[in-house]
């Protein structure tokens, strides 16, 4: 799985500085990192399990 970084620091930003033309991209980078944390989740649930059934 390849993480990609993101172009900007979002840090310290507050909804109130974001102008409106920008909230489509932000939501774009936030649903592609919801995708990798969904991914790395299932990908950590899928090798606890199986290490659960080696351990048994």
């Amino acid at each position: 799985m390849e993480i990609t970084e993101f172009s900007e620091d979002l840090s310290g930003v507050s909804a109130g500085q974001v102008p409106d033309g920008d909230l489509v991209p932000m939501l774009q980078e936030l649903q592609a990192l919801q995708r990798v944390i969904a991914a790395v989740s299932a990908d950590l649930a899928a090798e606890a399990e199986t290490r659960s059934l080696h351990l048994r």
